[in-house]
């Protein structure tokens, strides 16, 4: 069953209490409605204003947070700006040593030695100079460079580095690269 409609009829003496009840019953269904909208809309207002606050929170946070990372960037720049020449200089004699030494007179296995310590610390800075290009990067102050180098050569020194370590454990490295390379 959907519902029933009942037809009442009213007399005209009763019609104007009628119309006066209605009409107080609309008004007091207006006012329910706006009583309903409003606690709403108060709720509504007090999560807006939750959330607004949890936002201002979070931002100052993030805020903080950049402003440490900065100042954490900025004390890593100088460290290295201040360390790169503390480590290239020893580096730098450790290489000219054995760039000294190999012009001595070596049998082939010491000259191979004095070579791999050579070609080493090459290598370690190379590194370090990767490391403070990187940080010439994040300040924004790298110029770029083109260089030749010879790929093959790269190539025998990256295996001369870990030839050592690779037959200790057994292992046989080598490579093949087209002759034009």
């Amino acid at each position: 069953m959907l519902g029933v409609v009942e037809l009442i009829e009213i007399p005209t003496e009763q019609l104007d209490d009628f119309r006066a009840m209605a009409a107080a019953m609309g008004t007091l269904a207006l006012a329910i409605i706006a009583l309903f909208f409003e606690s709403g809309r108060k709720r509504n207002q007090d999560q807006l204003e939750t959330a607004l606050k949890n936002l201002q929170v979070s931002n100052e946070k993030l805020q903080q947070a950049n402003q440490e990372a900065q100042i954490a960037t900025k004390a890593k720049s100088e460290f290295l700006a201040n360390m790169s020449h503390e480590i290239r200089t020893p580096l730098n004699g450790i290489i000219g040593i054995a760039g000294l030494l190999s012009s001595t007179a070596l049998d082939q296995e010491q000259q191979e030695y004095g070579q791999i310590i050579q070609s080493s610390g090459d290598a370690l800075l190379e590194i370090i100079n990767s490391i403070l290009d990187f940080s010439k990067i994040e300040a924004g102050r790298l110029e770029l460079e083109e260089e030749p180098f010879d790929l093959r050569q790269s190539i025998e020194d990256a295996l001369d580095l870990i030839t050592p370590k690779a037959t200790s454990k057994g292992l046989e490295l080598g490579y093949s690269a087209d002759r034009q390379i």
